[in-house]
């Protein structure tokens, strides 16, 4: 059969192709229709057909397996399929499906081939499909077999040495950014680093051995004083350092500083080096947005009604399966830096890229909840051979509209699609509709266990891809809750101290998770305690420096007369008369 080529892109199209015996497209079919009766029901067509990704007849068309459908531009269509074309029509017509995105094409299509200046003007829409696909063996993974830094922590033999590894290298820079403020403004402190440690044991120390305020932990009453601070340092000293303490040089700050974070933008740089450093990580990794509390004034503060802490400011993490942060970013606004290096993206994609790009081509597998997931950003995470998954929102860009209906899927069922770019998004229903994607699974199913109200326990039918995700993607929360339990809860009027202190707890919780690895699990608290103490001892109170430490505020000399010593009852009578009686 010769059908007329195609000569014009708004020309109107009207083909039969039969179905399948199990097809399950979203194209209604006529079941039964003469070729009279054919051309009476035929619908107009503003579809054209690629083969293979090229343009193809319509001869060349077999089955709806063998085509995707690609949307153009409505247009004043002027061109009808005329009489000698209804030699294309048999008994079926095919019925158009509703166009999301047309593509931009600007030449026209003659003979089905296509021209080469219209290649880059095209922007091929993703086209989604119906079929069964088993997941591929995973690629090879480079593991460690250790998963942290042997060299770095050799010689480690107890906690305050593991933690210690963390913070030695702003160590120096507290120091120093420290006795310049207290210069600047007319002060005398003189921190030393063994002071430094002592006043960050007595912070930790205070996170799990909480008094309504701090200075009734040198009170001398038994039920308030705790002898290893006053003993590590007098509370003078203590709120001396406390409030000269500083990371960055307020003279330099710049005149159109953009960067909201410039106080602590020296100890967020080195923590973010040090910490992929010390740790490999678990092959699986997530994403997630962490908070630390802070109701005062500041314009990074954010409000996150969803979350335990609902007020403070947010950081974008990621962490592995045990709770090891490997890389944070504390979130300020618009990022200029971060647009231009992915601008075509948003934000919640741009963070993930951010955080991933270090474990680009690793074979390294991501998670991340449905602020992050998209269509663009998988195909992103693929082309840089890292595998990823996670729950997306029904309203995403590029989502297939053809999915089954809620009220159409029981409890335990599912509908799938895989688009031509190796995505497969799924709709499955465990109390509610979930919507999941990820660019490595098939669509191999399996069983979770669910507990009702009663008490009674069933196994509920699943993609691979729920059990997958409910297993790794709980990191940055892991780490959450070992920060929670005895973080340092310090009020302050300056806004970037709660951050500092933050910071601090998340060097706590990676040096816990590396104690485990060396020393097997441990505790928390013990963990924290031993690090309290570790660091308290390094400021002996017998070195010249405890001078300061016991020093006490002047007070004016006393004049009035000392009393005369008198003489004993006993020898001034003479011992005339026995007192004992």
């Amino acid at each position: 059969m010769n059908a007329k080529r195609i000569s014009d892109l708004e020309e109107w199209l009207a083909i039969d192709i039969p179905d399948g015996e199990d097809s399950e497209d979203e194209y209604n079919v006529d079941d039964i229709l003469t070729n009279e009766e054919a051309q009476n029901e035929v619908e107009k067509l503003d579809k054209y057909f690629l083969r293979n990704e090229q343009l193809s007849e319509v001869t060349e068309l077999v089955n709806n397996d063998d085509f995707i459908i690609f949307d153009f531009p409505e247009g004043n269509n002027q061109n009808q399929c005329t009489s000698s074309d209804s030699s294309i029509i048999d008994t079926r017509t095919l019925r158009s499906q509703t166009s999301q995105t047309p593509i931009d094409v600007n030449v026209p299509v003659d003979g089905g081939v296509i021209p080469e200046n219209i290649e880059p003007n095209i922007e091929i829409n993703r086209q989604w499909k119906k079929k069964n696909e088993i997941t591929a063996d995973l690629p090879q993974y480079d593991v460690q077999q250790l998963l942290y830094n042997e060299n770095m922590f050799a010689g480690c033999k107890t906690a305050t040495d593991v933690f210690l590894k963390f913070i030695r290298p702003i160590v120096d820079n507290i120091i120093f950014q420290s006795n310049l403020y207290a210069t600047q403004n007319n002060k005398n402190l003189k921190l030393t680093e063994k002071e430094l440690y002592a006043f960050l044991g007595i912070n930790f120390c205070m996170g799990y051995n909480k008094l309504p305020s701090y200075k009734l932990y040198w009170n001398t009453s038994e039920d308030l004083h705790v002898r290893s601070i006053s003993k590590a340092m007098s509370r003078d000293r203590f709120l001396e350092i406390l409030s000269n303490i500083h990371v960055n040089d307020n003279a330099n700050l710049p005149n159109n500083n953009k960067d909201k974070l410039y106080k602590l933008r020296p100890m967020i740089d080195t923590l973010n080096k040090i910490f992929p450093e010390a740790y490999y990580g678990t092959r699986e990794l997530s994403v997630d947005e962490s908070m630390i509390k802070f109701k005062g004034r500041s314009t990074i503060k954010q409000y996150n009604p969803m979350k335990p802490i609902k007020h403070g400011y947010k950081l974008w993490c990621i962490a592995d399966l045990n709770g090891y942060i490997l890389k944070y970013s504390v979130y300020q606004g618009k990022n200029e830096t971060l647009e231009q290096e992915f601008d075509k993206y948003n934000l919640g994609e741009r963070v993930v890229l951010m955080l991933t790009k270090p474990f680009w081509k690793q074979q390294r597998i991501i998670m991340f909840d449905n602020y992050f997931t998209s269509i663009t950003l998988l195909e992103r995470l693929k082309n840089e051979q890292t595998l990823a998954c996670g729950t997306i929102r029904n309203n995403r860009k590029g989502m297939p509209q053809n999915l089954k209906k809620d009220s159409d899927i029981k409890r335990g069922d599912f509908d799938h699609r895989f688009s031509t770019s190796g995505i497969v998004i799924f709709k499955w229903k465990d109390n509610k509709v979930v919507y999941l994607a990820s660019n490595y699974h098939g669509n191999e199913t399996t069983t979770v266990q669910r507990t009702s109200k009663d008490g009674s326990k069933s196994n509920v039918t699943c993609p691979t891809l729920v059990k997958d995700y409910n297993a790794f993607m709980g990191g940055v929360d892991h780490a959450d809750r070992l920060r929670a339990l005895y973080c340092v809860d310090r009020k302050s009027k300056k806004w970037w101290l709660r951050i500092f202190w933050g910071l601090l707890d998340i060097v706590f919780v990676n040096a816990h998770v590396v104690y485990c690895q060396i020393f097997g699990q441990t505790d928390v608290l013990e963990v924290r305690r031993s690090i309290a103490l570790g660091l308290m001892a390094e400021c002996d109170p017998t070195s010249k420096r405890s001078i300061c430490i016991k020093r006490t505020p002047p007070t004016a000399p006393n004049n009035r007369r000392k009393k005369a010593m008198s003489i004993v009852k006993d020898v001034r009578l003479g011992n005339r008369y026995d007192i004992t009686k």
